[in-house]
């Protein structure tokens, strides 16, 4: 048992990575003073100084740094040092599973937009535009099937910066020319200037309709997608649980 009369103790956690350890290392609440200094990343051997007796077992993990502080475990404050990690360490997965997953939707990609003018004759036998037929082509149908995905695990001694990936996000829109009206179903497209130019006849005087569509965040399906970056802390580590979908064909 441990001797309650003890100000600091450390114990050696396995982490997720095998066969490496963090050391916790647990303070008396009361040994702790507003000036101790507790910076995230400092390393065990800067932190020994601040602790009531020195530990002689605890030097061999001197390099190691300070990655969590402060948490109040029965009258000590527990705190977790790990591994220092280099930026190539840190961007290598130390993990990773692939398999397929239901429920991602890869959406439509436009190819082309093409209008065909339908023409009529008035009571006088005047040609006039009664009507534009419009026509979709696709580079891509929508994919609501199996993905396959590739689960990847990374790990850090300090939290990781989390950048917002890049969605597929599909825009459809409306297009209102006078005689009709054009929609386009929700897709990814580039950038889009729709002319409609309706010569003048006995129904209508000569008329231009323009509809501007700016390009979607992404105009095709990328050959890999990003679509999951979930952080956590484990062990004494930071994780970062990156999922990563493979567009279907």
């Amino acid at each position: 048992m441990r001797d309650p009369a003890e100000t600091s103790f450390f114990t050696t956690v396995p982490t997720a990575l095998v066969g490496e350890d963090a050391v916790v290392l647990y303070v008396k609440e009361s040994e702790i003073t507003d000036s101790t200094v507790r910076t995230l990343g400092m390393t065990l051997t800067a932190f020994m100084p601040l602790l009531p007796k020195e530990d002689a077992e605890l030097r061999g993990y001197g390099s190691y740094v300070l990655t969590k502080a402060g948490e109040l475990v029965d009258g000590m404050r527990a705190f977790w040092f790990a591994k220092q990690r280099s930026p190539e360490e840190i961007a290598t997965a130390f993990d990773s599973d692939e398999g397929l997953r239901q429920g991602i939707y890869w959406p439509p990609v436009l190819n082309t937009v093409v209008t065909a003018y339908l023409l009529a004759y008035d009571a006088n036998g005047e040609t006039y535009v009664a009507s534009i037929v419009w026509d979709f082509s696709w580079t891509r149908k929508a994919w609501r099937g199996p993905t396959k995905v590739k689960v990847e695990y990374f790990a850090s001694h300090e939290p990781f910066v989390i950048t917002v990936p890049t969605a597929m996000q599909d825009e459809g829109d409306f297009f209102n020319y006078g005689i009709g009206s054009m929609t386009l179903p929700p897709c990814l497209h580039g950038y889009l200037d729709l002319y409609v130019d309706i010569p003048e006849s006995s129904r209508h005087p000569a008329q231009t309709f323009e509809r501007v569509m700016l390009a979607t965040s992404l105009t095709n399906w990328p050959d890999t997608l990003v679509i999951d970056m979930e952080p956590s802390f484990d062990r004494g580590i930071y994780i970062l649980k990156v999922t990563t979908a493979y567009k279907p064909y």
